[in-house]
């Protein structure tokens, strides 16, 4: 599926499968704010990627499974994905804008999260980020980081290096 437009308020999409799409399930590519819920995105390329600068986007309790290139992408924009998972994807979250993860997993992958170019900022709390098989995080000397007080796992081989964690307000 893919969204664009010139002008857009907010979609909402809610209970939605996207499964077995030869492109990303939701690809996102208008000015403005998407929302899901509840979802499931399974062997497509992406499972969500948020591509335009002037977006945003707000995900919750969805799966990202089996993606050939990765669960959630944002090259640029702002994606927040909380309560949600990645698993048996090339990275589980990646992002080249701004990518908050609170109480997420992200198992199983060759990457569980990789920030892909320096103007990337990823943000994690109280995440698990284990048993991914090349790298539990990877960074292009972006700004990556948890937070303080945070509880997340990190297990695995890395590829950069942590910034200071955040401080959560």
């Amino acid at each position: 599926m893919e969204f664009s437009s010139s002008r857009i308020g907010t979609l909402r999409l809610y209970r939605v499968s996207a499964e077995n799409f030869v492109n990303d399930g939701v690809e996102f590519n208008a000015p403005g704010n998407l929302a899901i819920y509840d979802s499931r995105f399974t062997d497509n390329a992406y499972g969500l990627a948020v591509l335009n600068a002037a977006s945003q986007a707000f995900v919750h309790h969805t799966s990202f499974d089996h993606n050939t290139f990765g669960g959630v992408y944002t090259p640029s924009g702002v994606a927040t994905v909380t309560d949600s998972s990645a698993h048996f994807n090339n990275a589980g979250f990646s992002s080249g804008g701004t990518l908050v993860l609170s109480r997420d997993q992200s198992v199983l992958n060759v990457s569980g999260l990789s920030a892909v170019n320096v103007s990337a900022t990823m943000q994690f709390s109280a995440c698990s980020i284990a048993l991914n098989s090349l790298y539990s995080y990877s960074t292009n000397a972006a700004t990556i980081s948890g937070s303080t007080p945070g509880t997340s796992l990190v297990n695995g081989t890395t590829n950069g290096s942590l910034s200071a964690p955040g401080v959560l307000q």
